[in-house]
């Protein structure tokens, strides 16, 4: 006789009990609902709260009567919120402040076609202005700046479908002036206060990437860094006085390092880069000390200087690194 465990016969018992009762609890339960596609994908309320730069006016995203995403805009401490523009499709996610104190931009397409246009909203007139207003051309922000209120730098592909330029544009007359025209491997800059371009970011055939820098916007081009497939270098800072202190930044073997200018040596130095207690990054100076004077403890600035007007040598760092530093004569520890 085949002996049955204990386990087993209570399963089975429990099983003989529960199939009666199986027709009446699935009739009680009915089927489980499903999740409404509208809480899954339907639009917010309210999303994406920004404060005016003169701290008067609060705009935020949020639906309008016909469930299209639109800006709105309120004066801080009172209930005058108003719909700032009316875009009658797809709605609108992106969008920030000038910095005039008057002009509200966001991106918009055509019927999903990702050339995005480059809108401004005069909260005054309420006038809106395309003011990259050219077919076939994708169009993004680069830099506003509180120095050079009444313009700001675009990149887009007006000259040649298949390159960005930067463009500063004027927010009052809708002037366009090209600022810093691609080569052909750009993808990405940096500008100062003065909406000057000073920094720009290459892809090389070799997937390698290069990082250059300008004196001026009428300055050639020197290359400051490349590092190699798989390396991350990056811009870190530009101060604005004009003259850059901290000029760009390098995160390599995971370590930070910072290049920080000196002018009157008319040199770059290495220098590792802290979070200091007010939250913020803080980079060492070749005096071991932060800009405002406090002292850096325990951070020193790494033994390597590298020319203003680099070289056509350069150097690579020790370590897990192939970082190269151009015009270069040392090696710093990454």
């Amino acid at each position: 006789m085949r002996i049955v465990s204990p386990r087993v016969a209570i399963a089975a018992l429990l099983v003989a009990l529960a199939v009666p009762f199986a027709p009446t609890l699935a009739a009680e339960t009915g089927p489980v609902p499903l999740i409404s596609r509208d809480i899954l994908f339907g639009n917010p309320e309210r999303t994406s709260p920004q404060i005016s730069p003169d701290g008067k006016r609060l705009a935020w995203l949020a639906p309008d009567e016909k469930n299209v995403l639109q800006v709105w805009v309120k004066t801080l401490g009172q209930e005058d919120g108003k719909k700032v523009t009316a875009d009658r499709r797809r709605g609108i996610r992106t969008y920030l402040w000038a910095q005039d104190d008057r002009t509200l931009l966001y991106l918009q397409d055509s019927d999903g076609d990702e050339n995005y246009h480059l809108y401004g909203v005069d909260l005054i007139s309420g006038n809106v202005r395309d003011l990259t207003p050219f077919q076939g051309v994708r169009a993004a922000p680069i830099n506003v700046s509180q120095k050079v209120r009444d313009r700001i730098l675009v990149q887009m592909n007006l000259r040649d479908r298949k390159l960005f330029d930067v463009h500063e544009v004027n927010l009052e007359t809708g002037a366009l002036k090209l600022v810093a025209e691609n080569p052909g491997d750009e993808d990405a800059w940096t500008a100062s206060d003065d909406l000057e371009v000073r920094v720009a970011f290459a892809r090389k055939p070799d997937a390698s990437t290069e990082i250059r820098v300008r004196e001026s916007p009428t300055a050639p081009w020197t290359t400051l860094l490349t590092a190699p497939f798989g390396e991350s270098i990056g811009v870190l800072d530009l101060t604005a006085d004009g003259e850059p202190e901290v000029v760009a930044g390098v995160q390599a073997a995971a370590r930070d390092i910072a290049l920080v200018k000196q002018p009157e040596a008319g040199v770059y130095r290495c220098a590792r880069s802290v979070r200091g207690r007010d939250g913020h990054r803080h980079y060492a100076s070749a005096s071991g000390k932060r800009a405002e004077g406090d002292e850096l403890a325990g951070i020193g600035h790494v033994p390597v200087v590298v020319p203003v007007k680099p070289a056509t040598q350069h150097a690579r760092p020790a370590g897990n690194s192939n970082i190269q530093i151009h015009g270069s004569a040392g090696s710093p520890q990454l």
